[in-house]
């Protein structure tokens, strides 16, 4: 079983996932953690190796780049939801027909009632699913080795040495990887 060591703590998931970003452009495989509580909750950045401590601790004592002004946030913000696969197409909450993965989809077309197909997806499948939605999101090669080779199905087969999608030889679940990392914060 691998440890991993928390490098730091934040109170917003948003700061944590871009100081887990900052370790893995400077090679140093991190991931986050989030922890809800009674309180408010905590997110906690974490490297898979010890060796990398000090490095890492450089890294985040580096003033992070600023984010640029310019860019047209809501614009940028919606999901292409064409680039789900179906099997997450979610079903309209009043009638249970599958909705079309569409971002512009406003009313179910069987019953009419108002839908949000992307809080739907959210819903059922949690928010790093929509991370599939944007083309300039790296794939599988982008996450450390190290990493990858953690990823195991359901069951509890190890998938280290499976491609980056398919079907479980243990048990038939189809899986993917990056899904699969990006559902546990390590990519």
């Amino acid at each position: 079983m691998r440890s991993v060591h928390i490098v730091a703590t934040f109170q917003s998931p948003v700061l944590a996932l871009r100081a887990a970003e900052r370790l893995k452009e400077a090679g140093i495989a991190a991931g986050i953690s989030q922890v809800a509580t009674y309180g408010p909750s905590v997110a906690h950045v974490f490297i898979a190796h010890d060796a990398d401590k000090d490095r890492a601790a450089e890294v985040l004592r580096q003033e992070p780049d600023p984010v640029p002004d310019d860019l047209e946030v809501e614009e940028q913000s919606l999901p292409d939801l064409s680039r789900l696969p179906a099997k997450y197409a979610p079903p309209c909450p009043s009638c249970r027909v599958v909705l079309a993965l569409d971002e512009f989809l406003e009313h179910c077309p069987h019953c009419r009632v108002a839908v949000d197909v992307a809080a739907l997806v959210t819903q059922l499948h949690g928010p790093e699913v929509l991370l599939l939605c944007y083309p300039d999101q790296p794939g599988i090669e982008s996450v450390h080795p190290d990493l990858v080779a953690t990823v195991a199905c359901a069951c509890g087969y190890s998938l280290a040495s499976n491609p980056p999608t398919g079907r479980c030889p243990e048990c038939g679940v189809e899986y993917d990887k990056l899904i699969m990392l990006r559902e546990r914060g390590l990519a």
